[in-house]
C-alpha cells in the first residue's frame, strides 16, 4: 500500500510537470507563429510565399511549410549562436561596399532584372527589393550559370535545393526579410538564402 501511494504521487507530480511544460510550450509556440505572421492569416500568407503569390516563382516551393522553415532555420542560427538581425546588418554593408569578409567568396551583380519592384509578402510599406544579386563560394562559381537556368517561373518549380549551399541569390528586400520576419525563403526555391552559406560568406562564426 505504502509503494502504491509513493507511485501515485510520483506520477502525479510528473505529470502536473508535464503538463506545465506542454502548456508553456504551447503558449510560446503561439507566440512564435503571431511574430512570424504578424496579423497575416498563416493560409493567405503562404498562398502570397508560394509560386504564382507574390512573384511568379515563388518565395518557398508549393510543398513548403512557412511556420516549418523558419523553426528549422531559427533553430540553426541558436545552434551557432547567430541572430537574424547580425545577418541582415552583414548583409547590408556587403552590399554598401561590394565586398565580403571571407575570400572564399564573392559578390556577384550580374544585372538581372526582376521585371520590377517585387513588394514584401507581408505588405509592410516602402519595403521592396528589385534585381538578383549573388554571394557564390568561388569553388562553385560554375554552379552560377546553372542556378540562373531555374530563375524564371517555369523551371523554378524544378528546382531541389541542390546549390543551395554554394550560391545565394538576394534582392535588397532580403535584409528585411530576415530582420522583421526571420526569413531565408524556402529549401526548394533557387532564392533561398541558406544561413550556413550567409554565416560563412560573413565570417560570423
Amino acid at each position: 500500500m505504502f509503494c502504491r501511494t509513493v507511485i501515485m504521487k510520483l506520477w502525479m507530480k510528473w505529470y502536473q510537470e508535464l503538463a506545465t511544460i506542454l502548456i508553456m510550450n504551447n503558449h510560446l509556440w503561439i507566440g512564435v507563429v503571431n511574430l512570424v505572421i504578424k496579423g497575416v492569416p498563416l493560409i493567405e500568407l503562404e498562398r502570397r510565399l508560394k509560386p504564382r503569390g507574390y512573384s511568379e516563382e515563388g518565395f518557398i516551393g508549393n510543398d513548403e511549410d512557412l511556420l516549418q522553415l523558419v523553426h528549422g532555420d531559427w533553430g540553426f542560427l541558436e545552434q551557432k549562436r547567430v541572430s537574424h538581425k547580425q545577418i541582415a546588418l552583414a548583409l547590408e554593408k556587403a552590399m554598401e561596399t561590394g565586398a565580403l569578409p571571407n575570400p572564399n567568396y564573392r559578390l556577384m551583380y550580374p544585372g538581372i532584372s526582376t521585371g520590377g519592384c517585387q513588394p514584401c509578402p507581408w505588405d509592410c510599406r516602402g519595403v521592396v527589393g528589385n534585381g538578383m544579386h549573388f554571394i557564390i563560394r568561388k569553388d562553385k562559381e560554375r554552379e552560377v550559370m546553372k542556378i540562373m537556368s531555374y530563375l524564371d517561373g517555369k523551371r523554378s518549380m524544378d528546382y531541389d535545393g541542390r546549390f543551395n549551399d554554394s550560391v545565394a541569390v538576394f534582392t535588397e528586400l532580403h535584409p528585411h526579410l530576415y530582420r522583421e520576419h526571420y526569413f531565408f525563403e524556402g529549401r526548394m526555391t533557387p532564392f533561398r538564402t541558406d544561413p550556413q552559406l550567409l554565416i560563412d560568406a560573413f565570417c560570423l562564426n
